[in-house]
């Protein structure tokens, strides 16, 4: 997936780059910034925006509401 993909599939899914960061557990602004000088972006990224893709629309904002809970209460 190059970074273009990944920026039309973040804002399908409704979800900042930032808060996609938090969920997985990177730092918030190093990964975009790298992803993006090279134009790609990792297979496990890829796959987890996959797999919320195919969630429904419902159980994904729940389970984004609750990842970000979860990160916000480890840090």
């Amino acid at each position: 997936m190059n970074y273009n993909e990944y920026q039309d599939k973040i804002k399908s899914l409704n979800i900042s780059s930032i808060k996609l960061t938090q969920i997985i557990g990177v730092s918030k602004t190093t990964p975009p910034a790298v992803w993006k000088r090279k134009n790609s972006v990792p297979i496990l990224v890829e796959r987890f925006l996959e797999l919320l893709e195919k969630l429904p629309e419902d159980e994904r904002v729940l389970y984004i509401h609750h990842k970000l809970k979860e990160a916000e209460n480890k840090a």
